[in-house]
């Protein structure tokens, strides 16, 4: 239960990589397509730059999601009691939508949801 109560609805960190969900933007040329947080305009709006393009694009929470890397990869935690921190995907639980994440400081996350974690820039 406490996990739950430290966590936030918004989950935007800049230097992360994230995911357009949205079909409708730009009638869906960035659909599917990545990019990188550049900055977090609001809670909830952040400016991303596309990787195929490097078109700067301002888009809602709602318009993304987050990038999963293979395990040794960089991450960043996005939200609950270690929100904003840096670590290292150690292994990702595919039944459970979870990962488990070293962080730099050296502290075990052993379950983090797909959805607060998301592969660093």
């Amino acid at each position: 239960a406490r996990a739950a109560a430290e966590k936030l609805e918004n989950w935007l960190h800049d230097g992360i990589v994230v995911k357009c969900v949205n079909k409708s933007v730009a009638d869906g040329a960035y659909y599917k397509k990545k990019g990188v947080v550049s900055r977090v305009v609001d809670d909830f709006a952040a400016v991303v730059r596309m990787h195929d393009s490097s078109d700067e694009l301002q888009l809602d929470q709602d318009d993304l999601e987050t990038v999963i890397p293979a395990a040794g990869r960089r991450v960043r935690v996005l939200n609950g009691r270690s929100r904003g921190a840096f670590g290292r995907l150690l292994n990702i639980d595919i039944d459970a939508f979870a990962v488990s994440v070293e962080l730099d400081s050296g502290e075990l996350l052993p379950k983090v949801d797909y959805e607060d974690v998301s592969r660093a820039a």
